[in-house]
């Protein structure tokens, strides 16, 4: 009921849910939302983490993630994502930086430079590169 509110009234809702996601047919294990200047559930920037079973040198756990930037909504309800998701990788780096919760990081190729449509027809592009990090 809080969530149709705040979409009907185009206002905030901090702590609104956030549809899950799969990767490896696993939904994820952890998500995050930050609100724009906007401060409407309509936009916000969203972050979903999966837990691997790969450990780092240090004995931590590694996790694997996906950022995207829900630009508004459109038909059904659904949101509608911003189709530049390298824009979105560079937000969350550069928060993290500025918080100082990183020790190291980099960016790897992952895949070739694409462009696409996702699962409900969204348009997106990425360089293909991925950002490797580690905390503090």
């Amino acid at each position: 009921m809080k969530m149709a509110e705040a979409l009907a009234s185009n206002k905030s809702y901090p702590a609104g849910p956030v549809a899950p996601s799969f990767w490896n047919r696993r939904v994820n294990d952890l998500s995050f939302e930050k609100p724009t200047p906007a401060r409407t559930i309509r936009q916000r920037h969203q972050a979903r983490l999966w837990k691997t079973d790969i450990r780092t040198p240090g004995g931590r756990a590694a996790y694997v993630g996906t950022v995207v930037f829900d630009a508004g909504l459109k038909w059904g309800g659904f949101y509608r994502i911003s189709p530049d998701v390298d824009t979105e990788r560079e937000g969350v780096l550069r928060d993290l930086l500025s918080a100082g919760v990183i020790a190291s990081f980099g960016r790897n190729a992952f895949v070739p430079p694409m462009s696409g449509r996702n699962t409900f027809g969204d348009p997106y592009f990425t360089d293909g590169m991925i950002a490797t990090i580690s905390p503090e």
